[in-house]
Parts: structure tokens; sequence; C-alpha cells
């Protein structure tokens, strides 16, 4: 899972800040995402044998 794109009201921006907005928004939940997801994965580790289970959508990329 993640954010591919994120697009924002030009009325709320200056023009020449939009773009650069939106590519920070993206990686700073792209990196958020990824993180909760290696949080999951060790505290599922910490189950043992079950901790390998892989579980659609909550893998790490």
């Amino acid at each position: 899972m993640r954010v591919r794109k994120i697009e924002i009201d030009p009325s709320i921006v200056a023009a020449n800040d939009k773009s650069m907005l939106e590519d920070l928004i993206q990686v700073a939940v792209n990196d958020g995402m990824a993180r909760a997801q290696q949080l999951l994965a060790d505290e599922m580790g910490k189950l043992g044998p079950l901790g390998n289970i892989k579980l659609p959508g909550f893998g790490v990329e």
C-alpha cells in the first residue's frame, strides 16, 4: 500500500509551492506507512511460529 499522488487545490497555496508541498506530503505519508508496517511485522514476529503468517496488506515491501 502506497500513496501515489497527492493533489492540493491551487487556491490554497502559492503556485510555485504546490508541487513541492504535494511531494513532501506523499513522502511523509509513505514513510509513516512503511514505519507502521515494519512495527507490525516486528510485533508479529514476537508471536513465535504464528509471527511468520503473511497477512495481505500488512507485509513490508
